[in-house]
């Protein structure tokens, strides 16, 4: 007997309320999956649950857990993007969420990890909407960066990763350190001014 049809996934009744949230979920997942493929401005992407990555949280019954997210994109833009996929929003969910956030101010400051940034995106939403949203405004995100040759600044990472390009390294893109001008051309750094 049919229930629904979700996702390209046909939906039967259950006598277990657990298993058809299962499929409905990984029905979800496998729709962000296709739409990450699609788009242009990912360069790669992994279903990140399984990895052992979590991100230390405080549960609404006070107990400490780990909260495993579901998906790391790495963009063209020079960010490293976790996607979360929901149905609905419950206390579960944003306790979650407001680790995530501080999680990711935390690893931005540190700044060894390049640069992260988070969505979260509900079933009810446009898969692709989302992301080409969240895409855009990583593009116009304040990132000071400065080549150590030649001095050359940049106030945006679009301007960081057009000027100095990226590197893969450990998984994580990162902004080269010099510009690509000064790579080319060998340049030695500028010597350091000592004042007296």
């Amino acid at each position: 007997y049919t229930i629904g049809y979700s996702a390209h996934v046909l939906l039967t009744t259950f006598t277990s309320s657990i298993l058809a949230d299962h499929i409905v979920k990984k029905a979800w997942f496998i729709h962000i999956g296709h739409e990450l493929d699609k788009n242009k401005n990912v360069l790669s992407w992994a279903k990140s649950d399984m990895a052992g990555f979590s991100v230390p949280y405080t549960h609404p019954d006070n107990t400490e857990r780990g909260y495993k997210l579901d998906f790391v994109a790495h963009l063209n833009t020079g960010v490293t993007l976790v996607i979360e996929g929901k149905g609905k929003e419950d206390d579960v969910d944003k306790a979650e969420k407001t680790a995530l956030n501080i999680w990711t101010v935390a690893v931005n400051t540190e700044g060894r990890y390049g640069i992260w940034d988070s969505v979260t995106i509900y079933t009810y939403e446009n898969v692709q909407t989302r992301l080409e949203n969240i895409i855009r405004s990583t593009e116009d995100k304040k990132y000071d960066h400065q080549c150590q040759i030649c001095g050359l600044k940049t106030k945006s990472l679009v301007s960081a990763v057009e000027k100095f390009g990226y590197e893969k390294t450990h998984g994580l893109l990162k902004i080269n350190t010099n510009c690509k001008k000064c790579v080319l051309t060998n340049k030695p750094p500028k010597p350091i001014e000592m004042k007296t």
